[in-house]
This record gives C-alpha cells, structure tokens and sequence, in this order.
C-alpha cells in the first residue's frame, strides 16, 4: 500500500512540472512577441485599473501594486512602493537579503548607485514624451501647461515635477494644472511657480502611496478641509511661497505620518490650537517669514520637534504654555518678530530646550519667572531688543546657560545677583548697551568666563583677568584705575592744594599792610591779583580730591557720568580761569618790570588807574576763554575735550576707526575688525591755548627777563668805582639779581613747558602717552605756579626788606637796588 502511494505522489509531481514548463515556455514566448509591438512604458492600460509592467505585457489589478508581493519581471510594481527602513528623501535599493538607501535625486541620474543591481537606473529608459518634457517610466518634468495630461505620458511615474509659466506677468493656470489622481503611484509631486489657488480634496483622493508633495512658488490661499485626509503615507508637505492666510482647524487631520511641514513665505495671519491637530509624527515644521500676531496655547500638540522656526512670522503676543508638549524641542527660532514682552509661562514645557534665539524683537519686559524650568538652556540670545532692566532671579534655574547677548539694547541697571547661578557662563555680549548704573558686584556669580564682548571698558573692569574682553570701540580716557592711580598722587594732591590756598591767603593778608607808594600799589595789585587766581588752583585741586575719595576704587564705574557732571564742569572752569589768569598777570608783571628797568625815568608805566583796567581786562579774556568751552563743546564736537581730572590738556589725539563686528565661530564672541584707523589732531580750542597763547606767553617773559638782566648788569657796570673796591659786591649782586629772575623764568618753564612739549609731541603723532599723564600733570605741573608764586613775589620781597641797606655811594647803586627790588617785589 504505501509503495503504491509513493508511485502515486511522483507521477503526479513530474505531471505538476512538465506543466509548469509548458505554461512557462508559453508565457515566455508571448513576452517576446509582446515586446515586439508594446510600448515600453509601464502605464495603467486600457482596462480599468489595470497596471502594465515596464518592458512586460504583464497586467493586473491596481490593487495589487505596492501590495508586498513583487509581480512585474523588474519588480517595478514593488521596488519603489517598499520604503520600510530609508526616509521619505531617500530610495531604498532591494537586494532581497539586505538593502541601501541612497538620496531619491540619485534615482534615474545615470549612474548606477544602487551596486548590486543598478536597479534605481533600470526603469530610467527615455521614453517618447510630449515636448517640453522629459519622461521616464519613474518620472516626468514638464514645464508647460496642462500638457502632463497627455495620453502618451505613463501614469505609472513615482516622481512628478511640474513647472508653469506666466503669461504677461501672470502665473498659469488658475487651477490644479492637471489631473494628479491620474497618477496613483506617485511618491514625490512637485508642482512649482503656477497660479494655482486653492487645493481641494478631490485633487488627492488616488495619491495614497505620495512620500513628498511640494507646492512651493504657487497662488494658494484656500486649503480645503480634509484635503490630506488620504495621503497617510506622507511624509514632507511644502506649502511655502503661497499665499495662505488661514489654516482651519484639522486641515491636517489624519497626516500621522507627517515629519516635515514647510508654511514659510506665506500670509497667516492666526492659528488655533487645533490647527495642527493629527500631526503626532511631526519632527520639522516651518513658519517663518508670515504675520502671525498671537501664538496661541498649546498650538503644538505633542510634536516630537528637536528644531522650531517661526522667524519673521509677525508674532507680537507668546501666550502662556504656547510651546506646551514640545518636551523634546532643543532648538526654538523666534527671531525678527514683535514680541514685545515675555510673560510667565511662556516657554513652560521646554524641558530639553538648548538654543533659544529672541535677538531683534521689540521686547521690554521681561517677567522674572519666565525661564523659569528650562534647566538644560545653554544659548540664550536677546541682541537687538528693547530691555532696559534685568532683575535679580531671572536666571535662578539656568545654571547650565553658557552663552548670553544682551548687545543693542537700551539696557540700563542690571540688579545685583541677577547672574548668581550662573557660574558656568562662558561667553557674554553686550555690545552697544547703556548702563548708567552699574555696581562693583553686578557680575557676581560668573566665574567660568572666556570671553567678553563690549564697547564699555567697565565691564572688562569688573573681571580680573581683561584680556578675556573684546572692546568694540574704546576711548583713550578708559581705564580701570580710581580717579589718582596711587598714594603718591593722593598725597600729594591734598598737600599741594591746600598749599596753595594758605601759601596765597598769607600773601593777601600781607599785601593789606604794604606801603602806598605808586610802584607799591601798582604791584601790590599785579601780585595779589596773582594770588586770588593761585587761590583757584587750590580750590581746584580740593575738588579733584574730594572726588578721588568719593568714588575710591571704582571710580571707573562713574568716570563718565563724572566728566558730564556739573561739578566737574565747575572744576574745569576753575582750573582754566586759575591758569589762564595766572599766566596774563605773571605777563604783565614782567612788562611793568621791564618798564621800570630799561626806562625808569619815561612816562610809559602803569600807573594806579591803568593798572586797575588792565587786571580787569585780564580777568574779562581770561572768563570769556575759560567759560567758551562750556558753552560751544556741547555743540561742536572735538572743541574742547574732557578727562577725568575735568582739564582738557592736550595730551592725546582724535582717531577714527573703520570697521564692523565679526562674529567669532570658535569663541562665539563677537570681535571687531578694524578696517582703517585715520588720526587727526583733536580739541582745537585747547590746542590754541595751552599749546599756543601759553608758549608765546613764555618766550615773552623769557625775552623780558633777558633785557632787564643786561640792562642792570650794563647799568651797574657804567657807575662803577674801582677804586672803592665795590666790584666784588656788585657782581655779588648781578649773580643774586640772576639766580631769581632764573628761578622765576624756571617756575615758569615747568608749568608751562611740559604740557606744550607733550602736547606738540602727541598731536604730531611722536608718541602716544598714557592717560595716566592727566593725573601727574594735574597734580605736579600745573599746580607749580600758583603753588610757588608767593613765594617768588611776597615771601622772598618780605625777607629782603628786612635787612639793611647799604650807605655806600647811594646814589651809584640807584639803578641796580631798583633792578633787584622789582624782580623780587
């Protein structure tokens, strides 16, 4: 029995395969002859729903495409339609035991990609096409109008790209250009720059195995509901450069598969929290450059996005929880908007965020709760905004941020401990900001710093190590020392100021009780004159003083509201006039000695009344010079400059740089690049005085000093008696005559001298001097004169009178006793 089964079973296998064979061989030569007179386009033939295997005769029902079952001889029916592991932008090539992805451009690109069996290239054979076409049996690019329509055009084509045209400026046709259901196995559709309007749900009913569909460079204002409700394959959809206004509520329902939407370049103006409803899979979405005025809560619905891009989208209002369910986001573009403030709760649900871009929004409040929870932030951008404050707990949970901008913002007080948790901050900009009051301890808490950008040198003050700090502008005045950079300048401000108070109040009471004699009045007026202007000096270097023990050590945190301040307005002002009237006086006491020496019987002296009008006509120019800077320097820009010891000496020159901020990739800092740097001397005005009508002043006197030592020394000589033996106590004489009217020509030399040397040397471009100079000028040249002036003119003449004089030949020693009592007067 079981060997009569056995005989059974195998005849009937051998009939099974003899069969097969015959069907086989059958089919086989109606292939060859079917190849002979078919069109080698796979096409949905003449049946309804029938599909034609490329280079085959082969049908079957359009059902059984992209069913996993591969029929058609190139598996075409299959190959394109199984995406499993490769994205939506890449083709999958099948070699049955394994698989490689390649870029979907790569397909039917004349190179064989896919290695094993070149199949992305097999179904690539040019076929005859419609002009201005160009066709394969896996895609068709036309550029034209409604000419995709054409029979000849197989409708088997996985990649679909149309271009339109415009006819007078206009973008043809007004409608969807052709029949897309007629393409059912589309992957990829692409129709670009026509005046397509609206997009109806008719128009994708078949295209339910559609991968990617671009609708970019169109008229599209009109989405009809459930338009995608088909498309559940779909991954890419970009609808950017239309004209979309509104999207309605579920206009993306049942996208599941959605993981990219492109809406940029559009005109929607709002959207609903049901407007992206459906989309779970969405990981990209774009909506930038649209005029969205409010993003509303919870409008993103459990995305899975790592980036967000709503840039230049109009947005003026965040409402609270707006980015609730973006858990996974660490990427949030909100740049070139109009937001105008940042609420609590507005970034609430951002548990991963990294990157947070605000810069060049109209923001000026900021709620200090509102990165409250983003514990992961490390970028935080706020450049071009309008902040003015930021307050302490602002940034209590960022202890990870490392990259900060507060550049172009009118930001003016920044609280104390704002920045206290944020010790890993690495990078800070704030580059063209306004912070009028900062404090010692406004950084406290940033102790990781790399790298600092700005244009006031303060902030690099504030940080022990400075040459972390990239000044994008700077001004020759900047430094992070106190008002007098040491001790020695202290003291010695305190001691010479008051000094010269005492030493020139001594000398007013004492000229109240000289004689009255015309030449005693006459320079009693000069030098007490002389006096009240010395006076000034002291008064001005108390001021400076007080100031440097007011501000102490961070003196540099005021310096600028200092130098604009009315005090030290009033302390310039007093310095020039101290100085200006000091130097016209000692002037004219050298011209009416002169007049007393050279011609000492003429009519040509200052007498009581000329005397009197010349110290008032001094004192007028020297009110009109020292108040003219004050007035015109707020004006004219360069006129007259200003240091922190309030005295524009001209001791630097203006340079202006060309340039811009480049950012660093590396440090992620912002540097400036500097272009060009044109110097030209600067502060005319006090070029003109201290450089200028001072140096005349003293070749003046040291000219006059000159002549009355010749003439005396002539005068002497010629009344001489050599038999009296006087020589010996008349040259005595000459040589003390010689040794005042030195000391005085020197006092005078280093007063003056040391200034107009280095400001000659500055402005030429010599050398550049350190700002540093202001502080020993003020306190160890310009000074000299008013501390040492009474000496020279009343404490020495006080000495003088008290001896006696000589008997001896009175009338010989006339010329010479008037000589040395004038010089010493």
């Amino acid at each position: 029995m079981m060997m009569l089964y056995s005989t059974s079973f195998m005849s009937w296998l051998v009939v099974m395969i003899v069969v097969i064979a015959v069907i086989n061989v059958e089919a086989q030569s109606q292939g060859n002859t079917s190849n002979q007179t078919i069109s080698t386009n796979s096409t949905i033939d003449g049946y309804e729903g029938r599909f034609t295997c490329v280079n085959s005769s082969l049908t079957f029902d359009i059902d059984d495409v992209c069913d996993g079952q591969y029929q058609c001889p190139y598996s075409d029916d299959e190959y394109i339609c199984d995406n499993e592991y490769c994205s939506s932008a890449e083709y999958m090539c099948d070699y049955e035991d394994s698989y490689e992805c390649i870029p979907l451009d790569y397909v039917c690109d004349g190179y064989a990609d896919c290695e094993q069996n070149g199949i992305d290239e097999i179904l690539c054979d040019p076929l005859d096409c419609v002009p201005s076409c160009r066709c394969s049996a896996y895609s068709v690019s036309c550029e034209g109008r409604n000419i995709v329509d054409d029979t000849n055009i197989t409708k088997s084509s996985r990649d679909l790209y149309f271009i339109g045209q415009s006819i007078n400026g206009t973008k043809m046709p007004l409608s969807m250009p052709f029949n897309v259901t007629t393409y059912p196995l589309l992957l990829r559709l692409n129709i670009y720059n026509t005046g397509l309007r609206e997009l109806l749900r008719a128009d994708f009913l078949t295209l339910t195995e559609i991968r990617m569909m671009i609708l970019q460079y169109n008229n599209i204002s009109r989405i009809e509901d459930l338009s995608f409700s088909n498309l559940n394959k779909l991954t890419m959809l970009d609808l950017s450069y239309n004209s979309i206004t509104r999207i309605e509520d579920f206009s993306f329902r049942d996208l599941n598969k959605l993981t990219s939407l492109y809406l940029s370049r559009n005109v929607i103006e709002s959207l609903s929290s049901d407007t992206f409803s459906g989309l779970t899979s969405l990981t990209e979405i774009d909506l930038r450059f649209n005029r969205i005025a409010v993003l509303p809560a919870r409008v993103f619905k459990a995305f899975h996005l790592e980036d967000l891009l709503i840039d230049h989208a109009g947005i003026i209002e965040l409402e609270p929880g707006c980015f609730q369910g973006l858990e996974a986001l660490q990427n949030l573009v909100l740049y070139r908007n109009s937001i105008t403030s940042l609420p609590s709760g507005a970034f609430r649900g951002l548990e991963s965020i990294i990157y947070l871009h605000l810069f060049d929004n109209k923001i000026s409040n900021i709620d200090v709760d509102v990165f409250k929870g983003l514990n992961t932030l490390e970028f935080l951008d706020l450049t071009n905004n309008s902040i003015i404050e930021l307050r302490k707990g602002l940034f209590e949970d960022q202890s990870n941020l490392t990259w900060v901008s507060f550049s172009d913002n009118p930001l003016e007080y920044i609280e104390p401990g704002t920045f206290q948790n944020l010790s890993r901050l690495e990078y800070l900009n704030m580059v063209n900001v306004q912070l009028t009051n900062l404090e010692p301890d406004t950084f406290k808490g940033i102790t990781s710093l790399k790298g600092l950008s700005t244009d006031d040198y303060r902030l690099c003050c504030l940080f022990d190590e400075t040459d972390l700090c990239t000044i994008a502008s700077s001004n020759f005045l900047d430094s992070c020392s106190r008002l007098m950079p040491n001790t020695i300048l202290r003291v010695a401000l305190w001691v010479i100021g008051f000094g010269a108070l005492i030493g020139n109040t001594i000398v007013l009471v004492f000229r109240c009780r000289t004689d009255h004699s015309v030449s005693a009045k006459t320079q009693g007026l000069f030098i007490s004159n002389l006096a009240i202007a010395d006076f000034l000096m002291g008064i001005y270097m108390l001021i400076i003083s007080s100031a440097d023990v007011y501000y102490g050590e961070y003196f540099y945190l005021y310096a600028e509201q200092w130098r604009g301040s009315v005090t030290c307005k009033v302390a310039g002002f007093i310095a020039f006039l101290s100085s200006e009237t000091s130097v016209f006086i000692l002037a004219i006491i050298t011209i009416d000695r002169v007049l007393c020496v050279v011609f000492p019987f003429g009519k040509l002296k200052f007498r009581a009344t000329s005397a009197r009008v010349g110290v008032a006509l001094i004192w007028a120019i020297a009110f009109v010079v020292s108040i003219v800077p004050l007035v015109v320097s707020s004006y004219i820009s360069g006129f007259y400059g200003q240091s922190d010891v309030c005295v524009g000496l001209p001791l630097n020159v203006e340079s202006t740089e060309t340039g811009e901020l480049v950012f660093n990739i590396e440090r992620r800092v912002w540097e400036y690049l500097q272009y060009e740097t044109t110097k030209r001397p600067s502060w005319v005005y006090s070029i003109a005085i201290f450089l200028g009508v001072n140096f005349l002043i003293f070749i003046l006197i040291l000219l006059s000093y000159v002549v009355i030592f010749v003439h005396v020394r002539k005068s002497a000589r010629s009344v001489a008696n050599p038999a009296s033996g006087s020589g010996s106590s008349d040259r005595a004489r000459e040589v003390k005559l010689a040794t005042r009217m030195s000391i005085i020509v020197l006092t005078d030399f280093f007063c003056w001298m040391p200034v107009i040397i280095m400001g000659i040397l500055s402005q030429t471009g010599a050398v550049t001097l350190p700002v540093s100079l202001y502080a020993w000028s003020v306190v160890f040249i310009l000074p000299i004169n008013a501390t040492i002036n009474p000496y020279l003119y009343t404490f020495i003449a006080i000495c003088g009178s008290s001896k006696t004089r000589s008997t001896s030949n009175p009338t010989q020693k006339t010329h010479l006793t008037t000589a040395v009592s004038e010089t010493r007067a």
